[in-house]
């Protein structure tokens, strides 16, 4: 097969047209052949009869004359025809009386005479009939004709008492046929070499020529400098060339985008601080960037590229969960990878590291094969939140949720992370009780178990990753982060979940046999913003729920005004 593929197609193609038309014409020839043959028979057939009956007549009266020196002339002139092998005159004792063979007179005929059938006698004789037989494997013919040959006085009842036999060959008229149509097949096939032969000139000038020219600067080619290819060919080849042109400066162009796009993201990884992976599934290698060895202490020498490197760092009681994840987003639960989880150091120490990551490329059968992703040291941030603890009440006995100093922590460190990752997030502060009918409620623990039920429904509510807090009184606020890449799709994004909030919200609560409707009022703003502290962008989504508070007919206000419009 791969000799066959490394033929030239100008040798391929004439070779393979002139096998083609041999056998059709062959077939054609060949039909037409045996139709001749047909045809041949069927004239010949009617000669022989018309010969019989020229015989017929010529011989009765000889005969019947006693003139048999005169039959004898008749019977030689008709054996005259070179395809006429036999001519004889055999009587109703199967004796023969005449033939073009002298040896063969007053024999018995199914002795001397090749192919005769003597039981076909009386048959002939009583009906007054003309058989003609053919024998295909001698490619010959046999005539019998009824012959009277005794005259009966002056009765006019005449009796046919011998037969004509005549042995006609076609063998010499078949091999003609023969001949001539193998003539004319070397004719066409000749007419078809000298076409072929102009053909394959024309093919290597107009097409060969100009693609083994196109093909050696094609090799040679500066992806940089398409130019230099060879685009002197016609018709469809230089469209070929042409396209390919285009191809190439698409190809350079693309290539130098994405050039300046991987520098502006290794740029973006250095100014974030954060590590890279990426995994090829398969042969379980990784490739570990210099900042995520680093995070753990590690120089280049003193890590190997095994995705075993990771594995047996990765703290005992947290391996099952980031086991889970994974597979999780290998069958396709979640879009993202993302687990926080302890890793072992070079000293020996633990470090908290939030790892997200995806699938970048599917085997045949959908499994995964390539898996990036990055790794964020979130070490300081757990510290923080450890102090926190300790220092001030971090869950409100009420609600069971984090308070607002501890949201506001939460707000810097992931104002900064959606900054340095190119992330858009929202936060969302709403009140439940917009219209103050629950706040006026006199029995205290009707409250508490409200704000209980709230604050747990927000919590099953709630995304993977994302941050409720209890603010105060029946107001919340809710953080959800990674949304969007972009500011336009993040507000929708951000809409979208508000509704979806409210939906959950709007749904009864039942309190010591009594239920309760909350309506609430929704303000929003989106993040990061760069230059802003915590306590200001909080500030602006609290702002933006005032608003709503103050009007009749929206609930749901973003703190951008521009983006006002967005809100049914």
């Amino acid at each position: 097969m791969n000799k066959l593929r490394s033929l030239s197609l100008i040798i391929l193609l004439p070779a393979l047209l002139i096998v083609i038309f041999i056998v059709l014409q062959g077939s054609v020839l060949f039909m037409e052949y045996r139709q001749q043959q047909a045809n041949l028979y069927i004239k010949s057939e009617q000669d022989l009869k018309g010969l019989a009956g020229q015989l017929q007549t010529s011989l009765s009266n000889s005969l019947m004359r006693l003139e048999k020196s005169q039959a004898q002339d008749f019977v030689s002139t008709a054996a005259l025809n070179e395809n006429v092998k036999t001519v004889a005159v055999v009587d109703n004792n199967q004796q023969v009386v005449l033939s073009n063979r002298f040896r063969e007179k007053y024999m018995f005929a199914k002795l001397q005479l090749q192919e005769y059938q003597g039981e076909l006698l009386d048959r002939v004789i009583n009906k007054n009939e003309i058989i003609v037989k053919l024998f295909k494997e001698n490619e010959e013919l046999v005539v019998y004709a009824p012959l009277q040959m005794i005259s009966k006085g002056n009765s006019l009842n005449r009796k046919f008492n011998g037969v004509i036999f005549i042995r006609y060959s076609l063998k010499s008229a078949f091999s003609a046929l023969a001949y001539e149509s193998i003539l004319r097949l070397i004719k066409f096939t000749l007419v078809l070499l000298a076409t072929l032969c102009l053909f394959v000139y024309l093919i290597n000038i107009l097409v060969v020529t100009p693609l083994k020219r196109f093909i050696a600067s094609v090799n040679s080619i500066d992806i940089n400098n398409p130019g230099s290819i060879d685009v002197s060919g016609l018709g469809e080849v230089g469209l070929l060339q042409r396209a390919f042109i285009r191809l190439v400066a698409d190809v350079s162009s693309n290539t130098h985008r994405l050039e300046v796009r991987e520098q502006r993201w290794a740029n973006a990884l250095n100014g974030a601080r954060d590590g890279v992976w990426d995994w090829d599934v398969d042969s379980g290698e990784v490739y570990f960037s210099k900042r995520w060895k680093e995070m753990l202490g590690f120089h280049k020498e003193n890590i190997s590229n095994d995705i075993t490197e990771w594995e047996h760092r990765v703290h005992p009681d947290d391996l099952y969960k980031v086991f889970e994840d994974l597979s999780a987003h290998f069958s396709g639960s979640h879009s993202f990878f993302e687990n926080i989880h302890r890793m072992k150091c070079y000293n020996g120490e633990y470090r908290w590291i939030l790892s997200r990551g995806q699938t970048v490329s599917w085997d045949t059968q959908g499994n995964p094969k390539r898996v990036i992703g990055t790794h964020i040291d979130l070490s300081l941030y757990k510290d923080m939140l450890a102090d926190i603890k300790v220092e001030s009440e971090i869950i409100e006995q009420k609600s069971d949720l984090p308070d607002r100093e501890q949201l506001l922590l939460h707000i810097e460190v992931e104002n900064k992370r959606l900054y340095q990752q190119g992330q858009q997030g929202v936060l969302i502060a709403f009140n439940c009780d917009r219209f103050k009918h629950i706040a006026q409620l006199s029995d205290s623990n009707k409250i508490n178990e409200l704000l209980y039920l709230v604050a747990r429904r927000l919590e099953k509510h709630k995304l993977d990753g994302n941050f409720v807090a209890h603010i105060q009184e029946f107001q919340f606020a809710i953080f959800y982060e990674d949304i969007a890449t972009e500011y336009e799709k993040a507000a929708d994004v951000a809409l979208a979940l508000t509704k979806q909030l409210e939906f959950a919200l709007q749904i009864p609560f039942k309190v010591l046999d009594e239920q309760f409707i909350v309506n609430c009022a929704f303000g929003l703003t989106l993040l990061p913003s760069k230059d802003l502290e915590a306590r200001t962008i909080l500030h602006q989504a609290v702002r933006a729920l005032k608003l709503v508070e103050q009007g009749q007919e929206n609930n749901i206000q973003f703190y951008d005004k521009s983006l006002s419009k967005l809100v049914d």
